[in-house]
């Protein structure tokens, strides 16, 4: 039993010093690369991809690695029309999309879960 508290409280040691490991600072991300990335990522999501407006507000480091991307796209539909912003998140590691989404979004965000990650990991108000 007391191996086991011991390897667990090592687990836990070396899980709570990863939180507060030195991540570079935020001036030294390129921002120019995590929006493309992120571009690059909601191409195929958008009808019409090179009318989109992006709107990137949050760029930060993510608690479990990599940075954290988030903001407002507004884009158009098949009709040729804005539909309005719609918030976004995205994760990026090791310089690729990792795990992200269209807040709202019936083909992407069916559960409604990625409007529970943006309010807690972008602090976004969602309105939708």
């Amino acid at each position: 039993m007391s191996r086991f508290v011991f390897i667990l409280g090592a687990v836990l040691l070396v899980l709570g010093l990863y939180e507060f490991w030195p991540r570079p600072p935020l001036d030294r991300l390129d921002p120019v690369g995590l929006e493309r990335i992120v571009k690059d990522h909601f191409r195929h999501v958008l009808v019409h991809p090179e009318d989109a407006r992006w709107d990137f507000t949050t760029i930060a480091h993510y608690r479990f690695g990599g940075e954290i991307v988030c903001g407002t796209v507004d884009f158009k539909n098949s009709a040729q029309k804005y539909i309005g912003a719609h918030v976004f998140y995205a994760i990026i590691q090791n310089g690729a999309y990792h795990e992200g989404g269209l807040v709202g979004d019936t083909f992407e965000d069916p559960t409604g879960s990625f409007a529970f990650t943006a309010k807690i990991a972008c602090k976004q108000v969602i309105t939708n």
